[in-house]
């Protein structure tokens, strides 16, 4: 194993490991020489991967794709750039798929690159003032990225910025900030990443106030009959699992409509891929029956605007004092508040 490898595993589980430096199964990391890039393979968590689960490509095939012409159709888009990565893979045989910010990561020139969602910059790029906070906290060596799809739309975005970037620093950016998506840390050592990373951690945390651990609240009874159904209504040809919360927190949001809208915008980089900016807010909650008779046409309706704008199935997230999770046959979210909190898989 190349030493380099061990560093990028190490670093990997290091961060992964941690709940507070990502949420859901991680970015991708990175590690690359002159002429070989090796990504962590798609779908691995990063707490405990090894060396068979990295993918190696070539970075000359890779560099060929931006230069490509590819279809108007953003799903047949990502479609063609994924094949074209695919092609770009050493040894396919193995079965393992690239992560699709490879591009990304093929494009910034330092040796180890990884993509980090910790929850303090999750919130300060989810902010409405994300753009102002990065500036007035890190000034301009932290380069901003604008909301972009993820995808081949946000690699463009992602190449024109990081020009214009070396033509005034003489150098890539070592912090890129990914509004509503993260953040990605460069170097040359996996040293470096550490220390940036905890700078900028460490700024954060100079300038909020801490937050107060929310206490457990009682389970709804109602819930005995909420969640079955619910269970049923959203498994379709594969049974789903729900899982139920509910604490202070998420009490102190689901009172009214109005509380409910000060959390109702996206509130980390996963809500905002899985989610986009639909959230279903329950207020009929006076009976079992009325919960679901509120939540069936909502679903409905969610479903059919999805599909019909993405062109994929849903995956669901439910909150309040009796809903708050996600539901995964595929790759889109959608929030219900009604009083506590479920997870459903």
């Amino acid at each position: 194993m190349k030493p380099e490898i061990s560093e990028l595993l190490s670093i990997s589980g290091f961060f992964g490991r941690n709940k507070e430096y990502g949420t859901a199964g991680g970015g991708p990391i990175s590690f690359k020489d002159n002429e070989t890039i090796w990504v962590k393979a798609t779908g691995i968590p990063p707490g405990g991967i090894n060396e068979d689960d990295l993918v190696a490509l070539n970075r000359e095939k890779l560099g060929l794709i931006s230069a490509l012409t590819y279809s108007d159709d953003v799903n047949s888009r990502e479609e063609e750039v994924e094949t074209e990565i695919f092609n770009a893979i050493l040894d396919p045989g193995r079965g393992k798929r690239p992560n699709g910010e490879t591009l990304l990561h093929n494009l910034i020139n330092y040796r180890f690159v990884l993509h980090l969602q910790p929850t303090l910059l999750n919130g300060l790029l989810c902010s409405r003032n994300a753009r102002n906070l990065t500036v007035q906290l890190f000034g301009e060596k932290v380069l901003f990225i604008p909301y972009a799809d993820p995808g081949y739309n946000l690699f463009k975005r992602l190449d024109s910025e990081i020009v214009k970037f070396r033509e005034k620093f003489m150098s890539d950016p070592q912090i890129i900030f990914l509004e509503n998506q993260g953040s990605i840390f460069s170097a040359d050592t996996t040293e470096e990443i550490r220390r940036k990373f905890d700078e900028v951690v460490g700024r954060i945390i100079e300038v909020i106030d801490p937050l107060i651990e929310p206490s457990q609240l009682p389970y709804n009874p109602d819930l005995n009959r909420v969640l079955p159904a619910v269970r049923m209504l959203l498994s379709g040809d594969y049974p789903k699992v729900i899982r139920y919360r509910h604490n202070s927190l998420i009490a102190s949001y689901y009172k009214s409509q109005q509380e409910f809208q000060k959390i109702s915008h996206p509130l980390t980089p996963d809500t905002v891929f899985n989610c986009r900016y639909r959230y279903i807010y329950v207020e009929q909650t006076q009976s079992p029956e009325r919960i679901l008779e509120s939540l069936r046409g909502q679903f409905e309706r969610f479903s059919k605007e999805y599909k019909k704008r993405l062109g994929y199935t849903r995956t669901l997230f439910i909150s309040s004092e009796c809903l708050e999770g996600w539901i995964v046959p595929a790759c889109r979210k959608l929030s219900v508040t009604v009083p506590g909190s479920i997870q459903v898989r």
